[in-house]
């Protein structure tokens, strides 16, 4: 219990330090999604109760410091759990570098599945995704993994 209570906590403080210092210090650099770091690893290596709790509880948190609903947020996360999940179950290599690709995966997934929802759920829809920032920020995640 004491893995969970830290992971949540150690989510809570990287997503407000992305939000609020990451610009200021590095401004022209999109955020690698480092607090999703934590989530994929908990999908990979704990089990599959503590995976939603850790998906759940700090979504509560997490959604105040941005602009997507909670709803997108969480089912988002959701759908993240469930992917990763079936490729842990097909492939699993215990290693930092899978860890690493698993993780660039999921923060490339994250941002396209936040614009999907957008684009079918939301009245005014975003015409244009940046997939050159999502790009650039599953390549810092899968160089901060390690």
């Amino acid at each position: 219990s004491f893995h969970i209570l830290f992971a949540m906590v150690a989510i809570v403080l990287i997503s407000t330090f992305e939000t609020s210092l990451w610009h200021r210090l590095i401004s022209p650099v999109p955020n690698p999604q480092i607090w999703l770091s934590l989530v994929v690893y908990t999908f990979l290596y704990r089990t599959r109760m503590e995976a939603l709790l850790i998906v759940y509880v700090p979504s509560l948190i997490i959604f105040t410091q941005t602009t997507q609903p909670l709803g997108f947020l969480l089912l988002a996360q959701t759908l993240l759990f469930f992917i990763v999940i079936f490729i842990k179950n097909r492939i699993f290599i215990p290693g930092s570098f899978y860890f690493g690709v698993l993780y660039a995966i999921s923060v490339f997934l994250f941002q396209f599945l936040l614009f999907l929802f957008a684009w079918v759920f939301e009245i005014k829809m975003t015409s244009s995704p940046q997939v050159w920032k999502w790009i650039i920020q599953s390549i810092l995640a899968f160089m901060m993994s390690p």
